[in-house]
């Protein structure tokens, strides 16, 4: 929609824009002198950022599910506006005051309340304002602090409610997590106790002291046990000991008795005192002394052994000297050599169990920190709930919220109200809105033809374009009464217009029709036969609506006889025919009203006629009903081959053109063309220009 569009559519439907306007404008004036002015009164809160949730590191959400929650998406100062609108803080207040409404003789409901008051954050502020509107200033003062009182209250008390689900949460809590400290330290030290683990790095330093000096004297236990059994096999050879001697050493190795000293020699060497204490100590000389006692019984029970081990002969038999110092030593090197294989398998099991020692130290010291990493975590949230407590306590204690009052209502000196004028002006405004949307909405759902533009391309060529008429007592016929008028001459080209179509043949015959009433086709043909006659053409204007005839009231003429004397046989031509205004114009009247129009129409009398007219005329009218209505015109066009359909802008629907050009084309008869009808003069873009100049030509001297 263009600008020229839009004028034209508030052109059309000014009535729509103007009624609407006033009657709201009046409205806002009458409301601006009854009404009462308003005072308002308001208080202003400041929101302090302080959490109403308490939060509890380390515990389970679920939980805390009874302490107060926050949604985090949104603005806490939009949270507190919403509350202090919120229907049981109004509530509140209703009561508390007993606001009762005005006409209704009942209390106020909450939204009646809200609607004179205003819940606002001034900007770039954490300050909510609080304001009520009333006629009584000190009703609207009492009002907003009673709001704000209220909303304090239930702020406090909200606290005070969370502070006491808070309190038994934690107190709980701190019960669960005391119990579950107890236990882990518990825990802990019976794991030292049972591990003998203190520290760890100690630990692995000892142990790997003590493998370094057991693994030292291993060597050497190892050395001297070589050395003992290289001089035992020395000594053999001198001596020439075989199998006595072998014997002997089977029977040393063998002895149960021999065995038992052996372990027990052993197990004293593997005694751990002597490696990790220092010689002089107590426990390390007795140790000592029991190794000494154990090596001087085995000694005795080897001698022993190989005395009862020798022959008769060789038990008997003297040796000398020096066969017996080497069988001592023999028997010396025996002992020593049996006495460093029981050290060395002493030393390898120390060793081995030390090995294992320090292999095991890693996964005591991770076992050892997770004890203690457990522990100290158990200690650090039993502090953290008994701070919480603390602060808990101390919150409900002091009384204190996160909404402080910066400034309670004050009495209201002057009105709040807009003043008359504006209000008046804000009503013309509002009314111009309501008409604007009235007009275009009747110019929307309003489906008729409204302009050349949308006219012509659903009806094709127009053969004239005649603007509005005044509805003057010579508007019907203002090609006679005001010849020099802009309607006479756009009758005019409609008849030039037409001859055109017609070409210079001979007479022609027309019929005029439209879809339905009051379209202006017994007007237009009434104008057009006094143009063609003024134009010098025989003309004979036929009115051939027999139903509802009113052409002849066009003319001032007599309907009968007429059309239906003529066709019916009751009348000769010469006896029906009425001279026109013009010259050289007749007039045919309806007649009267048969029962059978379309009858008459269709008979061979109305084609005698027409040959008859022919004869003598240029142009032949022919007024017919409406097209919709009834079949006539179809009858006549289907004679004549030469329709004009009329149609009057603003007044024929779309729709019912539509159906026109359908029900001609089912029927197989052309439409010459239009004539559009009621076209207003600087409201149609397409007629404006033409009307404005010619305007002029005409009021020029």
């Amino acid at each position: 929609m263009n600008i020229n569009q839009a004028k034209t559519i508030l052109s059309q439907r000014r009535a729509w824009l103007v009624v609407p306007t006033l009657v709201v404008t009046a409205v806002a004036a009458v409301v601006v002198c009854v009404l009462p002015p308003t005072y308002q009164a308001s208080a202003k809160l400041l929101l302090e950022q302080r959490d109403r949730a308490l939060a509890v590191m380390g515990t389970d959400v679920a939980e805390s599910s009874q302490l107060t929650s926050l949604t985090r998406t949104g603005s806490p100062l939009e949270t507190e506006m919403e509350v202090l609108k919120s229907d049981p803080i109004v509530t509140r207040v209703i009561q508390k005051l007993d606001l009762q409404h005005p006409t209704k003789h009942r209390q106020l409901q909450p939204d009646e309340f809200l609607a004179k008051g205003k819940v606002t954050v001034m900007k770039s502020t954490d300050i909510i304002e609080v304001a009520y509107g009333a006629s009584d200033p000190e009703k609207a003062q009492r009002i907003a602090n009673t709001w704000v009182s209220v909303f304090l209250d239930d702020n406090r008390n909200s606290l005070h409610q969370a502070a006491k689900h808070a309190t038994t949460y934690f107190n709980a809590q701190l019960a669960k997590t005391q119990a579950e400290l107890t236990q882990s330290e518990t825990d802990l030290m019976a794991y030292k106790q049972r591990h003998g683990a203190v520290d760890v790095a100690e630990e692995s330093k000892a142990y790997i002291q003590d493998l370094s000096t057991v693994e030292g004297d291993q060597r050497q236990a190892e050395a001297a046990l070589r050395e003992a059994q290289m001089q035992a096999q020395a000594l053999q050879a001198k001596i020439g000991l075989s199998v006595p001697a072998a014997l002997s050493a089977a029977a040393l190795a063998q002895s149960s008795t021999m065995r038992a000293l052996r372990e027990q020699l052993v197990a004293a060497q593997s005694n751990p005192v002597l490696t990790r204490l220092q010689p002089d100590h107590p426990d390390v000389k007795a140790a000592q002394a029991q190794v000494a006692t154990l090596r001087r019984q085995l000694a005795e029970k080897a001698t022993e052994l190989l005395g009862h081990q020798l022959t008769a002969g060789e038990a008997t038999s003297e040796l000398d000297p020096i066969r017996q110092g080497l069988t001592q030593e023999l028997i010396k090197a025996q002992v020593t050599a049996l006495s460093a294989q029981t050290r060395v398998d002493a030393l390898r099991t120390m060793g081995s169990g030390a090995r294992k020692r320090l292999a095991n130290l890693p996964g005591q010291s991770f076992e050892l920190t997770r004890r203690e990493r457990t522990a100290q975590i158990l200690s650090d949230r039993y502090k953290l709930l008994s701070k919480r407590l603390d602060e808990t306590r101390i919150n409900d204690a002091s009384e204190t919220g996160n909404i402080r009052v910066v400034e309670m209502a004050g009495f209201p000196v002057e009105p709040s109200s807009l003043h008359k004028l504006p209000r008046l002006a804000l009503g013309g405004f509002a009314g111009l809105l309501l008409g604007l949307c009235m007009a275009f909405g009747r110019e929307f759902l309003d489906d008729s033809l409204k302009s050349v533009e949308e006219a012509e391309p659903l009806l094709g060529m127009s053969l004239g374009l005649v603007p509005w008429q005044e509805m003057a007592a010579d508007a019907v016929l203002t090609t006679h009464f005001r010849p020099q008028s802009v309607e006479a001459q756009a009758y005019r080209n409609l008849a030039f217009n037409l001859s055109l179509v017609a070409g210079n043949g001979g007479c022609r015959a027309y019929v005029f029709s439209s879809a339905g009433p009051g379209e202006g086709k017994t007007t237009t043909v009434a104008n057009l036969g006094i143009a063609l006659a003024q134009a010098g053409k025989k003309v004979l204007v036929v009115d051939a609506d027999m139903r509802r005839p009113t052409l002849h009231l066009s003319y001032g003429l007599a309907s009968m006889p007429g059309l239906s004397s003529l066709l019916q046989g009751t009348k000769v031509l010469a006896e029906v025919l009425q001279r026109g205004p013009a010259p050289n114009m007749h007039v045919i009247g309806a007649g009267p009203l048969p029962l059978n129009p379309e009858a008459l129409l269709g008979s061979p009398a109305f084609v005698r006629l027409l040959e008859i007219a022919a004869d003598h005329y240029d142009v032949v009218l022919f007024d017919a009903p409406p097209l919709l209505a009834v079949p006539d015109a179809r009858i006549i066009a289907e004679r004549v081959k030469g329709l004009v359909y009329v149609a009057r802008l603003g007044k024929v629907s779309r729709r019912a053109s539509q159906q026109v050009l359908a029900l001609m084309r089912a029927s197989n008869l052309p439409i010459l063309g239009s004539v559009l009808l009621g076209l207003k003069p600087h409201t149609d873009g397409f007629y404006d220009a033409y009307v404005l100049d010619y305007r002029r030509e005409l009021l020029t001297p």
